[in-house]
């Protein structure tokens, strides 16, 4: 156990977790065996108590957790269903992730797990939409934010969300990734510039996949640089998957499937079109319009847009 000179359930009934604490739990960590579910599930405990913590502890949670998660548990540097559904009952036992700590943990888990499933994903997601929709939570601690403000804070968020997610060769925007993109940008009355480039980007990004193309990874085509106007202008990157690449795909899939227990599925064209055609004219909406008109030739026809621009419906 990685903490067996320490006990974390003498420390949960402290006061408070001193800077002592914290270099007693890093050594621990450093130098003792994997981090065990009992140990997770006390970490967790503490995170979510109202026990002082000093600032250090962030980063031990974080990192202790993650190395639970990812390398101490089996399948070693990949999360599968079970890891995941184990590991957001700590994080969100009431649906809501306990803390800004906890969220940036499973981002971390996320970010360093080699594979992880869906079902991980559209969790982070999840929360942020409820804290776009709802305006508290977590990730509205300390801030005046309110309800139906989505921030270029949320952007990025969901930006490092999703290049999380695209470590397997040849995915591109998958449906619940673009379903839970739909949904921040319905909740959101107050758009920033920052999240209506990026959910227009991953919009085109679906289209274009959905057409049966391929384009370039996550991080170029959801670059922060580029917004919807460049995602646009780039459809010249996007080509016809080749039989070999389509044959790789299968098999990373199957494989993917196999270690994970969850297989992403990407929008169909005529989906696609429907969950668009019943969104509201929101900046992203309206900017993807515009793209969508330039890039109409490359698109399956259930997608190409040819109706003038004041046909568009008020939001």
């Amino acid at each position: 156990m990685a903490f067996d000179a320490v006990s974390l359930d003498a420390l949960s009934r402290q006061s408070k977790i001193s800077a002592l604490d914290v270099v007693r739990l890093r050594d621990a960590l450093t130098h003792d065996g994997p981090v065990t579910f009992g140990e997770a599930l006390a970490l967790a405990a503490i995170e979510g108590s109202r026990l002082d913590k000093h600032h250090g502890w962030k980063d031990l949670y974080i990192d202790a957790m993650v190395a639970h998660a990812v390398s101490d548990t089996a399948p070693e540097g990949y999360v599968d269903s079970a890891k995941a559904e184990r590991l957001l009952a700590l994080a969100a036992p009431s649906g809501r992730v306990v803390s800004h700590a906890t969220f940036e943990m499973l981002c971390a888990v996320a970010a360093k797990a080699r594979w992880v499933p869906e079902r991980l994903t559209c969790a982070i997601l999840d929360e942020i939409l409820c804290a776009v929709a709802c305006g508290d939570g977590a990730l509205r601690e300390g801030t005046e934010t309110t309800a139906g403000v989505v921030t270029e804070l949320d952007a990025e968020r969901v930006r490092r969300t999703l290049y999380a997610a695209s470590k397997a060769p040849l995915y591109g925007i998958t449906r619940r990734e673009a379903q839970a993109v739909l949904a921040i940008d319905r909740a959101a009355g107050e758009h920033d510039p920052a999240w209506s480039d990026l959910c227009a980007c991953v919009l085109i990004d679906a289209a274009l996949t959905a057409s049966q193309l391929v384009g370039p990874p996550r991080p170029d085509t959801l670059a922060p640089s580029r917004g919807s106007r460049g995602a646009a202008l780039s459809g010249a990157s996007y080509r016809a998957m080749s039989g070999e690449e389509q044959a790789i795909l299968d098999l990373e899939r199957q494989r993917v499937a196999i270690i994970t227990g969850d297989t992403p599925e990407a929008f169909d064209a005529a989906a696609l079109a429907d969950a668009l055609a019943g969104h509201p004219a929101t900046p992203a909406w309206l900017a993807l319009q515009s793209a969508l008109r330039e890039l109409s030739p490359m698109l399956h026809p259930r997608l190409q847009v040819r109706r003038a621009a004041s046909s568009v419906r008020a939001a």
